[in-house]
């Protein structure tokens, strides 16, 4: 028997293996990325979330080009960033924290790990797809220090702003547990 399915095992060019269903990459693309969710160590319902520096190089720190910046609102976002090429979730994570926060010593959680399918609303392209991976921990207040990548950076409660949430974040802090 014969499987119309395509299995999530993408290629360069169609049917390398003959028999064997695989698909190229996704047109509207396919993005890996890590979230951090952390919450305060005293307020356990205050998670740590920032307004980007626009200034700061985000290209290098998250993926975000100049052109992607300008098509985002302000807004709070959690620390993130897309993973590198051939990069685990776990050595995207450190990355995140050390780059983004300046902290290189807490433990984080396993990841828990989401998939989201959506029209791509810059580039209009149907089905793109986002493969995420969260990872949760707690700090101390004081140990959080404002990097150059943040304008604002802050522990709050996320929904209960006024300053909206971008790029689907809330949707992240909910896939987290919180």
């Amino acid at each position: 028997m014969t499987t119309n399915r395509q299995f999530s095992r993408f290629v360069r060019s169609q049917d390398i293996r003959p028999g064997t269903p695989t698909s190229l990459v996704p047109e509207a693309g396919l993005c890996l990325s890590v979230f951090l969710v952390l919450t305060e160590e005293s307020e356990p319902n205050k998670v740590l979330m920032g307004i980007i520096n626009r200034e700061a190089p985000w290209e290098d720190l998250g993926a975000l080009s100049p052109t992607l910046l300008k098509n985002f609102p302000t807004g709070w976002m959690l620390p993130s960033s897309h993973m590198l090429v051939y990069e685990s979730p776990f050595q995207a994570s450190k990355r995140v924290l050390h780059e983004q926060l300046g902290i290189d010593d807490i433990n984080l959680s396993a990841p828990i790990v989401f998939s989201d399918v959506y029209d791509h609303p810059i580039t209009h392209l149907k089905d793109h797809w986002d493969l995420g991976f969260i990872f949760k921990g707690s700090v101390k207040k004081e140990k959080v220090t404002k990097t150059n990548a943040w304008s604002r950076l802050e522990f709050i409660k996320p929904f209960e702003q006024t300053i909206p949430i971008i790029r689907s974040h809330g949707d992240v802090i909910k896939y987290s547990g919180l």
